[in-house]
């Protein structure tokens, strides 16, 4: 079984583009597309323009991260963001962001340990789960 690189991945793409914009009569010069699957170019905003006015998206979808439909997040391979030695350590799990309504931290709190936070906003709703160890 071969692993696949993403260079390959973005090779896939580049062709499937290639092909797309062809098919959609997208007038896109067939050597830029060959550049770039060399890796010898990069498009220029006026083709990313093109392409984008095509497939009929806002160019930040271009540029966006994929979105992930799930992550996993380990306390062992993240660091506390936030530390009081004897008192409390808290970890980022997911950070704010534009595209998300939720946010997430694990705070453990030591015994006889108080850990204290300001308000998140007059709308904001905070659900706090307890483990006990």
């Amino acid at each position: 079984m071969s692993t696949r690189n993403q260079k390959d991945d973005l090779l896939d793409q580049v062709a499937f583009l290639r092909q797309f914009c062809n098919a959609k009569g997208i007038i896109v010069d067939q050597c830029m597309f060959a550049q770039i699957e060399k890796g010898t170019a990069n498009p220029s905003l006026g083709v990313l323009g093109k392409i984008t006015s095509g497939l009929r998206i806002e160019f930040q979808t271009l540029i966006d991260a994929p979105r992930e439909d799930f992550c996993l997040v380990s306390p062992k391979e993240i660091f506390p963001t936030k530390e009081l030695e004897g008192q409390y350590k808290v970890w980022t799990c997911f950070p704010y962001e534009d595209s998300h309504s939720v946010e997430v931290y694990r705070i453990d709190i030591e015994p006889g340990g108080i850990y204290m936070s300001g308000s998140h906003g007059e709308k904001t709703r905070e659900y706090i789960t307890l483990f006990f160890s």
